[in-house]
């Protein structure tokens, strides 16, 4: 409780990107159009959780329940980031200063950039590395997932005690 909502934020995120890895095997066979795969977010929530390995949707949807659990409130984007396919991340609610900033945990694992970059950064970095710089839906450059559909990934399959568990200790 004596830590700000930006330690415990920070917190989070070095410990996920010190201790997930990206799951390169499951990006080419969702890349591939000669294979068509079922995509089931639950499972690939579940292997983050369990496996600490993961794509950029459940890697962010992992770190908003993270956030949710100290109390940060925050939100899952889609945007076109250049790639072959919409790359997912996080929009995350800075109370202190009634702000929003975003957080690529996925852009650090895969060694696009350095945690210094992808932590707290604004919308004029967000560019500058292509991300919201096309329109992906109705001229929007960013979607933002609906709460529901997390919850329904978290509640149905993940529970709070699991999550908890999992946390650093120092949160």
């Amino acid at each position: 409780n004596s830590l700000s909502f930006y330690e415990k934020r920070k917190i989070i995120f070095e410990y996920l990107t010190n201790n997930l890895t990206y799951d390169y095997k499951l990006l080419e066979q969702i890349r591939n159009v000669n294979i068509k795969i079922a995509r089931n977010p639950i499972q690939e929530l579940n292997s983050v959780i369990d496996s600490e390995k993961g794509i950029c949707n459940a890697i962010s949807q992992y770190y908003k329940l993270l956030l949710e659990v100290v109390g940060i409130k925050s939100y899952c984007v889609i945007c076109d980031d250049g790639t072959e396919v919409n790359h997912q991340l996080s929009l995350v609610y800075d109370s202190d200063n009634n702000s929003y900033s975003f957080d690529d945990i996925t852009s650090v694992i895969v060694g696009r950039g350095t945690k210094e970059d992808y932590f707290d950064y604004d919308l004029q970095f967000a560019s500058s590395v292509n991300q919201g710089n096309k329109n992906i839906m109705n001229d929007q450059s960013f979607v933002v997932l609906p709460e529901d559909y997390i919850n329904y990934l978290v509640n149905r399959k993940i529970s709070l005690s699991e999550t908890l568990e999992r946390l650093p200790e120092n949160i």
